[in-house]
C-alpha cells in the first residue's frame, strides 16, 4: 500500500508538548521540567519519522456479528480519556465497543490510574444499555497523586452474555497484563489476555515517571529484596548489573509463566497484545521466540498469508498489535482482521478483531 509522508516542522513548544504525553503528570505543586536534550533529540526525531496519514484495513471485513458469535477487539488508544462538561461525555471506546457488537474489547496503554473515575463512567455507560458488564483494569501501584492519568496500564471490558462465562481475573501489579478465564464446558474454557509491552529498549531520554522506569524501579527493589534474603541466609550476593534490566524481556518471561500456569487449569490462550515488535522482521526475534515456544499461533498471518497485511500502527511501517492464540482455538475463528486507521477510535494505532465461533470455543471438546 502506497503511503505519505509528511515532514515535521516541530517547534521546541511542540515538542515539549509532544515529550510530556511519555511522562507521568505532575502533582499540582510540583512545576513540570524538561530537559533540552531531550527535547532536541526528540525534535530530530519527530522531524525525520514517516507518519501514515491512512492505513487501509486487512483481513476479513467487519460486518454485523452473527448469533453464536464472541468478538474479541483490541486497540491501543494511547490513553482512554474523559469528554465533554466534567468528564460526562460518551467515551470514544465505549461507543466504539456498542457500535462495532464488542463483546471482548482489550485497550492496552489505557493510562488509567486505579484511584480515577474513568473505569466507572466506562462502566455506566456500558452498563446504560440493559447490557451486563465486566471490567478488569491492571494499573501499576504507584503514590502519585494525579486523579486519572497513570502511564501504562490495560483494560479490558467484557460486555452481554460473555459475562456470564468470566469466571476469574489475574491484574498484573506492575499494570503490564491482566488475564480472564471465560468457563466453558467438561472443565475446559478460554483464557483472555490483554497485555501492554512497552515500546522502549532503553531509559535513555525517558521521564522519571514513565512506564518502562516504573517496571525498571520494580525490578531494582525485587534484587534488593532477593540480596537481603541471601544475605540473612549467609550466602554470596552475586554482583548486580542494571543496566541490562530489560523490562521488555522481563514481560515475556512473566507471561510464559502465566500461560503455563493457566494451561495447566484446562483453559487455551487468546492474548490480545500491543507487542511493540514485529516478529515476521529480522529485528523481531525476541517476540518470535516467545509465539513459537509457547505455540501460539497467529490466524490472521497464518490465514491471510497471501494478502497484504497493513501495519498496525501509524507511525512506522510494522504489525506490532496482534491476536494470538492456542492452535486450537483457530478452528473456532470465523473471521479475523482489522480496520482502517481512526474506523473505531482515533488512534495511532488500528483496531485488530476476530470473530470466534462460541460453540466452537466452549463446548470442551479441544482436549
Amino acid at each position: 500500500m502506497p503511503k505519505r509522508k509528511t515532514k515535521t516542522k516541530a517547534t521546541l513548544q511542540a515538542v515539549i508538548r509532544r515529550i510530556h504525553k511519555t511522562e507521568e503528570e505532575p502533582s499540582d505543586n510540583q512545576p513540570r521540567r524538561t530537559n533540552i536534550n531531550q527535547v532536541l533529540r526528540y525534535k530530530e526525531q519527530i522531524e525525520t519519522e514517516e507518519v501514515r496519514q491512512s492505513i487501509n484495513a486487512t483481513g476479513d471485513k467487519l460486518e454485523d456479528k452473527k448469533d453464536g458469535i464472541i468478538r474479541f477487539a483490541l486497540q491501543n488508544p494511547n490513553g482512554i480519556k474523559l469528554h465533554g462538561p466534567g468528564g460526562r461525555g460518551i467515551l470514544e471506546e465505549t461507543a466504539a465497543i456498542q457500535r462495532l457488537q464488542i463483546d471482548v474489547a482489550a485497550f492496552p496503554e489505557c493510562n488509567l490510574s486505579s484511584r480515577g473515575r474513568t473505569r466507572e463512567v466506562m462502566e455506566n455507560q456500558l452498563s446504560g444499555t440493559g447490557e451486563s458488564v465486566r471490567i478488569v483494569q491492571a494499573t501499576a501501584r504507584s503514590e502519585h497523586t494525579a486523579k486519572e492519568y497513570q502511564p501504562g496500564g490495560v483494560l479490558t471490558a467484557f460486555t452481554g452474555k460473555i459475562t456470564g462465562r468470566v469466571l476469574e481475573s489475574y491484574r498484573d501489579p506492575w499494570g503490564r497484563f491482566s488475564w480472564t478465564k471465560l468457563r466453558g464446558d467438561r472443565g475446559e474454557g478460554v483464557c483472555s489476555f490483554t497485555v501492554y509491552r512497552v515500546s522502549q529498549t532503553s531509559g535513555t531520554g525517558l521521564g522519571a515517571k514513565t512506564a518502562y522506569k516504573y517496571q525498571v524501579q520494580q525490578m531494582i527493589i525485587e534484587e534488593r529484596n532477593r540480596s537481603r534474603v541471601l544475605q540473612e541466609q549467609g550466602l554470596p550476593i552475586p554482583m548486580s548489573n542494571r543496566s541490562h534490566l530489560n523490562p521488555r524481556k522481563r514481560l515475556l518471561e512473566d507471561l510464559t509463566r502465566e500461560i503455563q500456569k493457566v494451561r495447566q487449569s484446562g483453559y487455551h490462550i487468546l492474548m490480545m497484545m500491543d507487542a511493540n515488535e514485529d516478529w515476521t522482521k529480522n529485528d523481531g526475534k525476541q517476540l518470535k521466540e516467545f509465539i513459537q515456544e509457547m505455540q501460539l499461533c497467529d490466524p490472521l498471518y497464518d490465514i491471510h498469508y497471501d494478502d497484504e497485511i497493513t501495519p498496525t500502527y501509524a507511525r512506522g511501517s510494522k504489525r506490532i498489535d496482534y491476536i494470538l492464540m492456542d492452535e486450537c482455538l483457530v478452528g473456532a475463528v470465523q473471521k479475523i482482521g482489522t480496520l482502517g486507521l481512526h474506523e473505531a477510535i482515533f488512534s495511532d494505532h488500528v483496531m485488530v478483531y476476530v470473530d470466534i465461533i462460541e460453540k466452537e470455543a466452549f463446548e470442551g471438546k479441544m482436549n
